[in-house]
């Protein structure tokens, strides 16, 4: 719920900038000078993911066994770098395209119940996430406001480990997952060169599935999981920009 609210905030800032654009005097050349042309930033904030991870068993034998998970709650910081170019119009509005790239340090355990009552541990790490993205926004003299979105790629590590015995893995995988993502920010010239910025993104992945080979004590069998992960995310990061 508060990963809700938070989108619900940033956005409706974003639209009373906007709204508020309308009736302040048009941006002068010089305030847009400021935002106009190449620009790199830095930023660092929270992730906030859920993973969903559906497991089937002994998938070469005839008594193929499937199961689902409970909702990992992926949680953890971000540290990442961004870069992109701005178009400015007349009328104060901008429009852009932007690259980032993130280390994530996210992660959540939980345990499955198995159908006789055994709880399998099992590991969901978000390592890093990738966008590409339009923005659209309005200057309203030293601010922007602004929706961004676009496609997104992430990588994550899924393993899940017999039950109270993590010498026994029956899946261990890094996973990678393309998906879209959408967000809206506020970004504050306080120089020529120099902005601050704060901005919200949820991401939304496609499905992607593993099969990896059982391992018993360094051994690996002939059986077989399959994994799937379906994954969600939301992210709140504070950056600094310094625009060419």
């Amino acid at each position: 719920m508060k990963k809700i609210f938070i989108s619900i905030a940033l956005i409706s800032l974003t639209y009373s900038f906007s709204i508020a654009g309308d009736n302040i005097a048009p941006t002068t050349q010089a305030s847009s000078s400021k935002w106009n042309g190449f620009y790199i930033g830095v930023q660092a904030g929270h992730n906030w993911g859920d993973a969903d991870v559906n497991w089937i068993d002994d998938t070469n034998t005839a008594d193929e066994i499937s199961y689902k998970g409970p909702t990992n709650q992926v949680d953890g910081g971000l540290a990442g770098v961004y870069g992109g170019y701005n178009y400015i119009f007349e009328n104060g509005w901008l429009v852009g395209i932007e690259g980032e790239i993130n280390k994530i340090g996210a992660n959540d355990t939980q345990s499955t119940n198995y159908e006789n009552g055994d709880d399998y541990p099992g590991d969901v790490e978000q390592k890093w996430d990738g966008s590409l993205k339009i923005r659209v926004g309005k200057i309203v003299g030293t601010f922007l406001s602004y929706i961004t979105g676009g496609v997104a790629r992430g990588g994550f590590h899924v393993k899940q480990y017999a039950v109270y015995d993590k010498n026994e893995i029956y899946f261990d995988k890094d996973m990678t997952l393309n998906g879209w993502t959408m967000g809206a920010g506020i970004e504050w010239s306080v120089s020529h060169n120099i902005h601050f910025r704060i901005q919200y993104r949820y991401t939304d992945y496609n499905d992607d599935t593993k099969r990896d080979n059982w391992t018993y004590n360094g051994d690996t069998s002939d059986n077989f999981t399959d994994a799937t992960l379906d994954y969600n995310s939301h992210q709140l990061s504070l950056g600094l920009t310094y625009q060419f």
